[in-house]
């Protein structure tokens, strides 16, 4: 659902392509992903369009996005950001003159209804495929008519946007030295980034403090102070609830966490850094929706400490993350 751009005739070719790609990204993304699709314009036989080939993948509820975005960039995809609700996570790849578009879309996330039943109304209805194909030819007399029309038979299948289900909590736990404590997390062939501590909400947790002191406990070995929930950031439709808060003391010989004992999933250490430090802004700080709020937070002046608890404001919807039957990579 993208505004019209280049538009030409149908190529039979384009279906051939879709299908090469989308083996290799059920190769490249096995445990990852569930399902691939060819979607978009270049995916309804007969529709003029522009020469992007649309793949779709939808996330396995329980699939780690750090680790489906080292996979993908390591089978040549480029990562070109999070469009949310418009896109999902954006790859791209160029081959024979054509580019290849790669969405990953949240398994709870609306879009991936959306994407599927613009393609599938298309294909069926040889009337709506006709007057899309009138329209888009004649972009220039009915700008954004096409764009238009792709949006309407998308509502047919559910709102574009919804309050994802919170399932992982995470903290910025700032030191005695006025820095945020983070997990540096180090794999084999990936660069080096860093994570707020957190994660699933488990069964047995009570609400989203009780999540975030004992994900704190087990992979810092310490015990924060929770001040408020500052922060909400979605990632291909996974909510991450972020708690502000302080440490004064941690522990690395007294964590816990699981991932620990799983020498596959690489290392986590300890580091204090500076939330002016670049990293921030550099995409390696994660869940990056956070660090980019945080950046912004920060070289505006603002004291973290006064800002409002989320929970005042509206109730978060939580829930236990889905069972993990199999391990699809680290957190």
């Amino acid at each position: 659902m993208m505004a019209d751009r280049r538009v030409v005739e149908h190529d039979q070719g384009w279906a051939v392509l879709a299908a090469a790609h989308i083996a290799g990204v059920r190769d490249a993304l096995s445990g990852l992903v569930t399902q691939v699709e060819h979607v978009g314009p270049t995916a309804v036989a007969g529709l003029p369009a522009d020469p992007v080939i649309g793949i779709a993948a939808r996330l396995d509820a329980t699939a780690n996005v750090s680790t489906l975005m080292r996979l993908a960039t390591v089978a040549g995809w480029a990562f070109d950001g999070d469009l949310g609700a418009d896109g999902g996570l954006v790859f791209t790849r160029h081959r024979a003159g054509l580019t290849v578009r790669l969405h990953v879309i949240g398994a709870f996330q609306p879009l991936w209804d959306r994407l599927l039943g613009v393609r599938d109304t298309l294909r069926a209805d040889a009337d709506l495929a006709a007057r899309y194909s009138h329209l888009v030819r004649d972009g220039l007399r009915y700008p954004g008519a096409a764009q238009q029309l792709l949006v309407q038979i998308a509502d047919r299948y559910g709102p574009a946007e919804q309050m994802p289900v919170v399932n992982r909590v995470r903290a910025a736990l700032f030191t005695p030295t006025e820095r945020i404590l983070l997990v540096r997390r180090t794999k084999p062939g990936e660069p080096i980034h860093w994570v707020l501590p957190g994660g699933g909400i488990e069964p047995g947790d009570a609400g989203l403090e009780d999540t975030a002191l004992r994900e704190v406990r087990e992979e810092t070995g310490g015990h924060a102070r929770l001040h408020r929930l500052i922060h909400v950031a979605v990632v291909a439709g996974t909510a991450h609830a972020i708690f502000l808060g302080r440490i004064d003391q941690w522990d690395e010989s007294a964590r816990t966490g699981p991932e620990l004992a799983d020498a596959s999933r690489g290392g986590y250490h300890l580091d204090e850094l500076d939330p002016r430090d670049p990293v921030f802004a550099r995409g390696l700080v994660w869940p990056l929706p956070t660090a980019q709020w945080l950046v912004e937070h920060i070289t505006a002046g603002t004291d973290l400490f006064t800002l409002p608890d989320l929970r005042d404001q509206e109730p978060l919807r939580w829930a236990p993350r889905p069972s993990r039957t199999s391990s699809p990579g680290g957190r």
